[in-house]
């Protein structure tokens, strides 16, 4: 199974940035639609998974995929990050304006929410090692370390992930912007081999010496199994493709729903050998891949905010339903006497009226901190 299915800790979002750059007028709009679609898929996954739902029969069966999320996640950062570092790479405090927006939309959140799993939900992570575990933690390096990747809070191990993809986009991006087309392309397929190599490699290893599952998912669940998600966000930035018209939009959503229902099927019927198929292993998360590219694309294409206002909402509040769903989903489990679609219900507003409190008390002071902050002058 995928890293983001096989382990009630192993489901990931990916970390909702604060709007920056853009090639069209409502690239926002788009961003933010599938950032909240991209948060509610991965708080259905594990509430289906988790609390008994029977959604079989039902459009939400689809969201036993629902991990995918993390995918598109992945995919907007790479649009919005890239964005970001080509807007900015002329400040003489690109450096500092570049990290200080980073970390200040990623930790107060993840601090506070890591805070709160260890004295609410579980501490078990502190039995042993409890060193070990806060410093890895602290400092997002925990998805490097089998026994701490998915400790505590276990969906922040995603947020490890896209720290490291941060640092690549750092030096990256402002080396390829004299790139045209072409070299672009290219370089996106040389890394995408890299992918496939990193995956096969990986595979063989793992298989002839026996490992188990939980090695399988954390080799996997590393920046060069994943980083094609992310390249692939910033790839369509840098092509400065032009606007869709709606012709094209509408192909582009059929297109976009075909590549959901085969992901649907092919997982559905492999999930239960997954780490034993090669081509599962090697093949299927570029697939998921592919889909938040052109879910990215489409995304784009979106011309009005009124019909799309309720995702809005909950695109702006998409990290906080991230970060808190898992934390409220195992309180209810523990005390509540809702089971099935009730638990359920009850997780989702729970988590909302969290992730939109937490929005407005932390995030918002934070981002509005590193936006005004003056840089410091170097002597």
């Amino acid at each position: 199974m995928p890293i983001n299915a096989v382990n009630s800790y192993s489901a990931s979002q990916h970390v909702s940035q604060q709007n920056e750059g853009g090639k069209h007028e409502n690239w926002q709009v788009g961003i933010e639609v599938l950032r909240g679609s991209a948060a509610m898929s991965v708080m259905l996954f594990h509430c289906i998974g988790l609390l008994s739902w029977d959604v079989s029969g039902t459009p939400l069966a689809i969201f036993r995929v629902g991990w995918i999320g993390v995918d598109l996640f992945f995919a907007i950062s790479g649009y919005v990050i890239t964005a970001s570092a080509i807007r900015q790479k002329d400040r003489p405090d690109y450096g500092e304006y570049f990290w200080r927006a980073r970390l200040a939309r990623i930790l107060p959140l993840y601090y506070v929410t890591s805070a709160v799993f260890l004295l609410a939900v579980s501490s078990a992570a502190l039995d042993k090692d409890a060193l070990f575990q806060l410093l890895t933690h602290l400092f997002l390096a925990h998805n490097f370390f089998q026994s701490a990747a998915f400790s505590i809070n276990g969906v922040t191990w995603s947020l490890s992930v896209e720290l490291q993809f941060y640092v690549l986009a750092f030096f990256i991006v402002p080396l390829t912007m004299r790139a045209n087309r072409t070299m672009l392309i290219k370089s996106y397929l040389a890394l995408f081999g890299g992918v496939l190599a990193y995956r096969l490699v990986c595979w063989y290893w793992l298989t002839q010496t026996g490992a188990s599952d939980g090695a399988f998912i954390h080799l996997f669940s590393q920046v060069p199994a994943l980083v094609d998600s992310f390249a692939l966000g910033g790839l369509i930035f840098m092509l400065n493709l032009p606007r869709l018209t709606r012709p094209q939009a509408v192909l582009l959503a059929f297109l976009t729903f075909g590549l959901l229902m085969a992901i649907y099927f092919i997982y559905d019927a492999n999930a239960l050998r997954y780490w034993n198929s090669l081509p599962m292993t090697a093949l299927f998360r570029s697939l998921v891949a592919m889909f938040a590219g052109v879910a990215l694309l489409l995304a784009m294409s979106i011309r009005t905010t009124f019909i799309w206002r309720p995702m809005l909402e909950l695109g702006k509040i998409s990290y906080g339903i991230y970060l808190w769903h898992l934390i409220v989903l195992y309180l209810v489990q523990r005390y509540s006497p809702f089971n099935g679609m009730a638990a359920a219900l009850t997780v989702i507003v729970v988590t909302l009226v969290l992730a939109k409190l937490s929005y407005l008390a932390i995030e918002m002071p934070s981002m509005r901190w590193a936006h005004n902050a003056r840089p410091v002058r170097k002597t």
